[in-house]
């Protein structure tokens, strides 16, 4: 594990080519962020894969979370203080508080895979209004994506929301058409019908509806085979509560780009 005490770090995925710019954006370190959770899980507390394959069809090889899938570059003359693996995990080890930051640290080493991270850089506006502590945090709250089939139904009109999607790989088609009572709707431009195909890394759903168990005026149709996480409702919630900026954010849109 490493900790930068000066200077500037971008880490990007090992063998990525100039022209996988688009999709594998760097992400920035700056003083004080930490580097290499991967190193701290054991076999004690690693089961199953620790990242999840990207490509349509699953993988079933199983996934070493220590192996290293990126490159960590310097971007300025710096200074960083490493942190020998066998004595970092004896000392958190060594106390019940201890255990239980080991704990919160492999979690985020769990989260913090390289998919979910170049999904989230092919969102402007999540990876405008997130800073790197949200991001990891939104990741935990992430399902296993679900693989859907060309035109299969992701959500249907006119139901509650019980989450909200993240595309991860493919395209899927959004249609919203306002729910009218009485000939009248409180929505936002309740006049407005929308049809549009949405790419990999929009997040897709009403938090307006979400949270207040509404029931939602929008379809969600796979244009194309795709795979798409779910964010469920309660943990949603409890994330947008503790960054009500980032709610802010989130109010009166059906999708977020």
């Amino acid at each position: 594990e490493r900790l930068s005490s000066s200077g500037l770090l971008t880490m990007s995925p090992s063998g990525a080519s100039q022209a996988d710019s688009t999709t594998h954006k760097p992400t920035y370190y700056y003083v004080g962020d930490v580097i290499g959770e991967q190193s701290l899980i054991t076999d004690d507390n690693f089961s199953g894969p620790g990242s999840t394959a990207m490509e349509l069809e699953p993988s079933s090889t199983q996934h070493d979370p220590r192996r290293v899938q990126y490159t960590v570059l310097a971007h300025t003359d710096l200074y960083t203080i490493d942190l020998p693996r066998k004595e970092t995990l004896a000392f958190f080890q060594s106390s019940e508080l201890g255990r239980k930051a080991l704990k919160n640290i492999i979690a985020v080493a769990r989260s913090r895979s390289l998919e979910t991270w170049n999904i989230l850089r092919l969102n402007d506006t999540l990876e405008k209004i997130m800073n790197r502590v949200q991001q990891q945090e939104f990741q935990k709250i992430l399902s296993r994506p679900k693989h859907y089939s060309k035109y299969e139904t992701i959500f249907h009109r006119n139901q509650k929301q019980q989450c909200m999607y993240l595309v991860a790989a493919g395209y899927v088609n959004l249609f919203y058409k306002p729910q009218m009572v009485d000939g009248e709707s409180n929505q936002p431009h309740a006049d407005e019908s929308e049809n549009v195909d949405l790419e990999a890394g929009v997040l897709v759903g009403d938090v307006n509806c979400l949270t207040n168990n509404l029931i939602a005026s929008y379809a969600l149709m796979a244009k194309t085979e795709c795979l798409v996480y779910e964010v469920e409702r309660i943990n949603l919630m409890n994330y947008l509560n503790r960054f009500p900026g980032i709610k802010l954010q989130f109010i009166d849109r059906r999708y977020i780009r």
